[in-house]
């Protein structure tokens, strides 16, 4: 009975339901975020800089 209950669509909804709602801490999130930031700004500054650099 086993094979057949895994084989019914509604025994992993079920599973689904069962499962928390959020997998990550929320300081996670913070460095994910913090991180993509400091990327972000050393790209800018990058490009912004090597513009002056050729120009000059």
């Amino acid at each position: 009975m086993g094979e057949e209950l895994k084989t019914n669509p509604d025994w992993y909804l079920a599973r689904l339901d069962r499962t928390p709602t959020w997998g990550l801490r929320y300081a996670i999130i913070w460095a994910m975020g913090f991180s993509f930031f400091i990327t972000l700004y050393d790209v800018i500054n990058v490009g912004f800089c090597s513009n002056l650099i050729f120009l000059s």
